[in-house]
């Protein structure tokens, strides 16, 4: 006969399942919600200015035109996947902001699969609970909030990854090498998505090598090569490169500002500054205080990777309830280490962190959930595990509040400036395009929404080589002025800190050179957009024949 029933045994179980539906409505619906704000509001908000290159060159390849910004200079420099995607957007429409109003919606509908895909890896490494805190989690996170909306490929690249490693903890040690072959597609796409995510491909091919799976890596790695391989082979003819020429050129113009301002700790300050609060707050104002007071960068960015680290290796040897499980979460925290690194160190521009960060932000979130999860299925006594419970609730309230307000908001320019990343290019622009004269040629640091939006007549020039790998050459040579007279630039329209750099970089072809205020657009936080008219000197008389 049997005894009393437990109180495990009369415990009801938790409806995982409606409370994962739950989570995906509130995480589309804030998303959704927000990406359908007026435009110039969306604009304000979310995009920065590289998010016109991309839907610049999807237009080009649209128009059959090729990779190209300006219409003349073929490019390598964007993240293909994304552009892509936007090429049957431009068949369909001619309006500019229904091409961004895509591109933003494309964005936060990756970042709602990423919320899905949480919960599925989540149930796949531990438990339901798990999947369900790193999906929530992520459903109220002001900084992937941010990132799906910005018009970039951030949230897509992201969703490929957690695709892709979810995949692999469903595989167990009995598939077979077929299995893999949808594994390396993900893989694939992941890279075409965003070329960094090789820092989470490399691990993953590292251990398939340590637990000599070769027939699986075989596999995956021909899956993965039969979509970037057409790509690849076209930069490398073309451009000479697989790697978007992009990224040499934020490095070029981030060691510019290490030249004038920047510093190692500054770098690090920036990135300590934008992960402590993440996956759940957002702050400018704490990233401001690190970021001027960065003496403990160093120190606090190593003791916060390490904390990260240590939770996850521990994490990792509890959740593995069957050991021939993919070491997951050792990839994923090798994929976090790893971006976090090359952003520092390597490609130092600190304005972008908030979004070339976020894997590092999602990792952060992963193990929270994890150490949550854990506890809740651990804990005996109910006043435990409803404070856990209630804490998890509570991480929630920052990204929820922030939503609300970004909800109500009304703009009259960008909310981010500085360190934080300018928006609210889409005004400034039209702003700039308005008082130049037809036929006029504008060169610009920053050229992704005066390109996109400019009217037939006007020519737009790149000439921080994001785009452009001329013109990254002869910023690099200290020629620019010399490269901007031969583009037949008439104009120059930026920041005055912009202009001072292309002062810095000009050479000799700047001698005599003489510039004319004729505009100056919306501020952009403590910047704004100012149009010059170029007088260039009368060019050196030849020497005749003897």
């Amino acid at each position: 006969m049997s005894g009393p029933a437990s109180a495990d045994s009369r415990r009801r179980p938790f409806p995982h399942g409606l409370a994962l539906l739950a989570v995906l409505v509130l995480g589309g619906g804030i998303r959704l919600c927000l990406a359908l704000r007026d435009i110039v509001a969306v604009d304000d908000l979310f995009v920065p200015d590289d998010s016109y290159y991309t839907l610049a060159i999807a237009r080009s390849l649209a128009a059959g035109h090729g990779p190209t910004v300006d219409g003349t200079v073929l490019t390598n420099g964007f993240q293909p996947l994304l552009a892509f995607l936007l090429v049957p957007v431009f068949w369909l429409v001619r309006d500019p902001d229904a091409g961004l109003r895509a591109a933003v919606l494309l964005g936060a509908l990756a970042d709602v699969v990423t919320i899905a895909l949480l919960a599925r890896l989540g149930s796949r490494l531990r438990s339901p609970t798990l999947g369900l805190l790193a999906a929530g989690f992520w459903a109220a996170s002001p900084l992937a909030v941010a990132n799906a909306l910005n018009g970039l490929e951030t949230s897509l690249s992201v969703a490929c990854v957690v695709a892709a490693l979810s995949v692999w903890a469903g595989l167990d040690g009995a598939a077979p090498p077929r299995r893999f072959l949808g594994l390396g597609l993900l893989w694939g796409l992941a890279l075409l998505a965003r070329v960094d995510t090789a820092f989470a491909v490399l691990p993953f091919g590292l251990a398939l090598l340590a637990r000599r799976e070769w027939s699986r890596l075989c596999a995956a790695a021909a899956a993965a090569l039969a979509v970037v391989l057409p790509w690849w082979a076209y930069s490398t003819v073309v451009f000479g490169t697989p790697v978007p020429e992009s990224g040499p050129a934020v490095r070029q113009y981030a060691l510019l500002h290490r030249e004038l301002y920047l510093t190692t700790q500054g770098q690090l300050a920036a990135a300590l500054g934008t992960l402590l609060p993440a996956p759940f707050v957002h702050s400018r104002a704490l990233r401001e205080v690190v970021f001027e007071s960065s003496a403990w960068a160093g120190l606090g960015t190593a003791a916060y990777a390490a904390l990260l680290a240590a939770v996850g290796l521990i994490l990792d040897r509890s959740f593995r309830r069957d050991r021939s499980l993919a070491p997951v979460l050792p990839v994923v925290l090798a994929w976090g280490g790893a971006i976090l690194a090359f952003y520092v160190f390597v490609v130092p521009a600190a304005w972008f962190f908030p979004r070339y960060l976020l894997p590092c932000a999602l990792v952060a979130g992963l193990l929270a959930a994890g150490a949550l999860a854990s506890g809740l299925e651990r804990a005996r006594a109910p006043w435990a595990r409803g404070g856990l419970a209630l804490l998890a609730c509570a991480l929630l309230v920052p990204g929820l509040l922030s939503a609300w307000d970004l909800l109500r908001v009304e703009t009259t320019g960008t909310l981010d400036a500085g360190l934080h990343g300018a928006k609210g290019y889409r005004r400034a622009a039209h702003e700039i395009l308005a008082a130049l004269p037809a036929g006029s040629v504008v060169g610009a640091m920053q050229t992704g929404a005066l390109t996109y939006f400019a009217p037939p007549g006007v020519r737009v020039v790149n000439l921080d080589g994001v785009v452009d790998g001329f013109a990254a050459r002869a910023l690099r040579e200290r020629r620019l002025a010399g490269y901007a007279r031969a583009r037949g630039v008439t104009h120059l329209a930026d920041w005055p800190f912009n202009i001072e750099n292309f002062a810095r970089r000009a050479g000799p072809a700047a001698s005599g050179l003489r510039a004319r205020e004729l505009a100056r657009a919306s501020p952009q936080g403590h910047e704004a957009t100012v149009l010059l008219a170029l007088e260039w000197p009368p060019p050196l008389p030849q020497p005749g024949p003897r």
